[in-house]
């Protein structure tokens, strides 16, 4: 049951994560909202949080509970606490500005 959720959420959460992203970074919505997110020059761990409310609650936090809400009461709560853990985690280390050869996330497919 974990595995299948956490593999559940993985793949809903980066089809999501695609088509949002992308549409954040159309003229208008990159101006209005997905500039700040891009403000920093270098990758630092702290802009994985720095977005603008609107991208935050639909381009982070939405993505994120998306397919939790979708498995709904279905959901385990470890499954549920190891995708947040997981998440957080991972997007921390895509913005911190290093590549780490030993990171388990560079093995994912996703």
């Amino acid at each position: 049951t974990f595995l299948f959720q956490f593999i559940f959420v993985m793949l809903c959460e980066d089809f999501f994560f695609h088509f949002i992203h992308r549409a954040l970074h159309t003229k208008y919505l990159y101006q209005w909202s997905h500039k700040i997110h891009h403000h920093h020059n270098l990758s630092v761990y702290y802009a994985a949080t720095a977005a603008h409310p609107f991208e935050y609650l639909f381009g982070n936090a939405g993505i994120t509970l998306a397919p939790l809400f979708i498995l709904g009461s279905k959901v385990h709560f470890t499954s549920a606490i190891a995708w947040l853990l997981f998440r957080g985690d991972k997007a921390f280390e895509e913005h911190s500005g290093y590549e780490f050869s030993w990171s388990p996330y560079r093995n994912l497919p996703f």
